[in-house]
């Protein structure tokens, strides 16, 4: 999934579905973002089949992006997260 500013790639999510559990790896060009881009990112990953159902999600982000992290927390209940070097790691119940 991708999102796009006057066509140049900005920001994706990749998703994959293993069983009860759905990766997200999220990814962001650095830079000035459109408000409201990143939340865009993932209320579209959220939208996707595979996580209308109750399930467990493991995603990946850059550490310190507030706007992904807190997009995660509107969809998921009882969040986990921890720091990988310049990643954070976060473990979740999808909110259905």
């Amino acid at each position: 999934m991708l999102v796009e500013d006057d066509g140049h790639p900005i920001a994706h999510v990749d998703v994959s579905g293993h069983g009860a559990v759905v990766d997200l790896r999220f990814s962001v060009n650095a830079g000035h973002l459109a408000v409201g881009a990143r939340r865009l990112l993932v209320d579209a990953a959220f939208d996707l089949p595979l996580l209308k159902e109750p399930r467990l999600v493991h995603a990946t982000l850059p550490l310190g992006d507030v706007d992904l992290l807190t997009g995660l927390r509107s969809h998921c209940t009882h969040l986990d997260t921890r720091a990988a070097g310049a990643t954070c790691l976060v473990e979740g119940d999808v909110s259905r």
